[in-house]
This record gives C-alpha cells, structure tokens and sequence, in this order.
C-alpha cells in the first residue's frame, strides 16, 4: 500500500496555481518513529526545499542517521552552508529568491565548498532540463515523484564516493592516482595545498597558518575543505608528504638518513623512524636496502 505525499513547486512569479507533483512513499514510512536518533552520527546533510511539508518530510526520513539542516530557498542556504559545511546537499530547482541551479553554480564555484556533493530534485523531465542541471555542476539528478529509498540510495552512494577519494588521496598522495571524479576547483585547490607543503619540506616553521596564508582561505574553511577532500588533517598531510619525499631520496639518491631528515625538518631520527614504519612497514634503513635489491 503507498500513500502519494504532494509536493509543491511553482515558478515564483506564477500567477496562478499549478498541478502538484506528488512523491510516493511507503505507509510504513509515515508511521510515527519513536526509535532514539542515533547520537553517534557524524555526517551532515542540508535539505533546500520551500515546501515546509516536503523539509519536514525530508528531515523526519533522515534525522535517525544524519545531523540536518534545513533552508528554504537558495540564499538561505549559501548562509547555513558558510555557518556549517555540510557533507552533502539537498536542494528542489523552483524556488523564490535564488532557485536550486543558482545555488548549485555558487556552491561549485566557490573554491570552500566546491567539494560538497550536490542532488537536485526537480518534476522536469525533458532532456536538455536534465542537462541544465548537470552543466552547473550537479553531482546527481532525481526526478519527482521519486521513492524516498532512491533518494537514501543516491546519497549514500555519493558520501561513499567521497570517502573514496578520501582513502585514496590518503593513500597515494597523488591526483593522478585518484581514479575517482572531482572537480576543476577541488583540483586546483589540491595542487595548491600540495604544491605549497612540496616547497617549504625543509622549513621547520611550516604549518596551517603558513599555508592558509599562501592558498589565500581562512584556517576555518581552508581546515574544513583539505579534510573533507584528503581525509586527512593538515598537520597529516604535511606529514605524510614530508614521508613520501623521504621514501623518494631513500629509493633515488645516495644521502645518508642524517641528510634526509634534515631536507623533510623532521625534529629527531627517532620520531621519523617511527613515523616511517607506521607508513612503509619498515625502518628507513631496511627501505632502503629492499629497494637497493630490486635495482
């Protein structure tokens, strides 16, 4: 048995009203949850949507897995996201103020948040609306009336991905082993960050504040978004890059350990060697001598 939910959406200027999409849902859904929410959820969502039955619709099928947040129109929520950067968004096209395409075009232009995931929801069907949706940089596109589990479905898959890119940035450090999409701004930011720790391995006195300085962000949003995208905090990362520099002299040239860890400023041998293993599985030494006999 399914109990059809109706959902608004009207151009703002429309002088007269129009037929009312509707949205399947299983009755079950609607049946009151009395289940505690989970308080160990870590992941953000924000649901844009000027229909206040739709928002809390939305907020009741998700509020057991995820922290939400709420906006009715675009402006209101470039507000909650600058507050808040949540993991993933939400948002209806026909809105008053700024409609879902607008929002979606700053969000992916703007260097802070271009890397959160972006759903539209729209009753547009014709092909070239789709692909409107998807040139301002939509991550996925669902068309109303849809089934709340597709929509479960969709988001979970895209907070997957994400972690992939996380895991995989965190495992080689390198773009063009990422295998997994992101955007020209996410890109560009990346080099950036890496380009920057890449310059100063030597300097003692590199730190958050330094590269916030050169990449041009505040260390708020600039500690949200290298996390978000890495996995990794930026001290890690500085680290781990540090690592990776050190793992390279080992294999390709003939400094001694002394040398090296001078040119990477890690503050004493023992803590690097540590620091290495955890990474490599072995002493800085033994790297050396297994990659010498593979040679």
């Amino acid at each position: 048995m399914h109990v059809l939910l109706p959902v608004q959406e009207k151009p703002v200027s429309a002088p007269v009203k129009q037929t009312e999409p509707i949205i399947p849902v299983n009755i079950q859904e609607l049946i009151p949850n009395d289940k505690k929410r989970n308080t160990t959820v870590t992941q953000t969502l924000l649901f844009v949507e000027d229909n206040k039955e739709v928002l809390k619709y939305l907020e009741k099928q998700f509020e057991n897995e995820y922290n939400i947040l709420k906006a009715g129109n675009g402006k209101d929520a470039l507000e909650q996201i600058a507050l808040k950067a949540p993991d993933l968004i939400v948002s209806d096209i026909m809105m008053p103020e700024m409609d879902g395409l607008k929002l979606c075009t700053q969000i992916k232009q703007n260097i802070k948040f271009s890397h959160i995931p972006v759903i539209l929801l729209t009753a547009k069907t014709m092909p070239s609306q789709i692909t409107e949706g998807y040139k301002v940089g939509a991550d996925d596109y669902i068309i109303k009336p849809f089934d709340i589990t597709l929509l479960q479905t969709r988001i979970k898959n895209l907070l997957i991905s994400r972690k992939q890119i996380q895991r995989k940035y965190e495992k080689k450090l390198n773009l063009d082993e990422l295998g997994v999409k992101t955007t020209r701004q996410d890109e560009e930011f990346l080099k950036s960050y890496t380009a920057i720790i890449k310059a100063n391995f030597s300097n003692p006195d590199l730190d958050v504040d330094m590269i916030c300085k050169e990449i041009g962000m505040s260390r708020a949003n600039f500690y949200r978004k290298a996390k978000n995208l890495t996995g990794l905090s930026p001290a890690e990362m500085i680290k781990h890059l540090r690592l990776e520099a050190a793992a390279q002299m080992l294999r390709e040239t003939n400094l001694n350990i002394s040398e090296i860890l001078e040119k990477v400023a890690f503050s004493s041998s023992g803590y690097f060697a540590s620091c290495f293993k955890a990474v490599y599985g072995m002493s800085p030494k033994e790297y050396r001598n297994v990659n010498n006999l593979k040679d």
